[in-house]
Formats: structure tokens, sequence, C-alpha cells
């Protein structure tokens, strides 16, 4: 998870790594889906649809999701405004592939896993991306699977 120079009024931006399990060599087109949700009620905050190319190397898919307008971008702030449980839910080919949660406490996405300060520094995870300068999120998948099965 990522936002632009760590401005709460640009866009959310959701970064998954897809492979076509199966290893086929020619890419296929599979359509995508991923909703950003508030757990607290189950709101959908915003969505993205499309088609991903899949073959048998990973391949980086971002996801920028849109609200009820299809050409304005879910802004940071809407999920940094409320302190709580957020989901992403990503799917393909009408499959659920992963469920990627994150909390917000103080305004902020909170570190997880590897990435936060009491780890050790051979096996953190580096929150930060451009030379420290922008901030990121690591957010590990807690169902589904990240590869396309056929």
């Amino acid at each position: 998870m990522f936002y632009q120079r760590n401005d709460p009024q640009s866009s959310l931006r959701f970064t998954v790594w897809v492979q076509d399990k199966a290893g086929h060599a020619q890419q296929k087109s599979l359509p995508y889906s991923a909703e950003l949700v508030r757990v607290r009620d189950g709101r959908v905050l915003g969505r993205d649809t499309g088609e991903l190319r899949a073959d048998q190397h990973w391949r980086q898919l971002d996801v920028s999701f849109h609200d009820a307008d299809p050409n304005a971008y879910v802004k940071a702030a809407a999920v940094l405004g409320e302190d709580g449980a957020y989901r992403v839910r990503f799917s393909v080919d009408g499959k659920a592939r992963g469920d990627y949660a994150l909390t917000v406490n103080g305004g902020r996405i909170q570190l997880q896993g590897r990435q936060r300060e009491d780890t050790a520094p051979l096996d953190r995870i580096v929150d930060y991306l451009y030379g420290g300068r922008y901030r990121s999120w690591w957010l590990p998948r807690t169902a589904g699977a990240a590869q396309i099965a056929n």
C-alpha cells in the first residue's frame, strides 16, 4: 500500500504480484477486481477492475481504487481519517486470491510483521521508498493464493 509524497490528498495505490501457477509460456488475459473495505461496517470505500496479463513469471499489478465516480481516485485521507481495521480483497477471474488487512491508528497506517521497529535490522523490511522519503506498507496476505490457477 502506498500513497504519493506522504500526502493524504493523493490517491492510494495497492500493488500485488501475480503469476500463472500452471506456468504456461503464453500470457493470458484475466479479469481482476480489488476492493478496499472498512471492516467496522463492511463499507466498500473503493474498487478497481480490469484485465491483467498472467504468464509463468511474477508480474506487478498496480491497483488504484475508484469511488462512486469512475474518473476519481480514492484519496489516502478516506482511510487515514478514521482509525480502525481495513481490508483489500483481491480476486482474479471471479475467484478470491487474497485478503490483505491493515490497521489505521492515530491517522497513520500501522507497520506490520517484519516491518516494525522492534525487528532485528538484518530481518527488517524497509518501509520507505525512494531513498527514505516516502513510506509504504507491506500487507501480508491472510487468505487465498496469489498465484493464478487454471
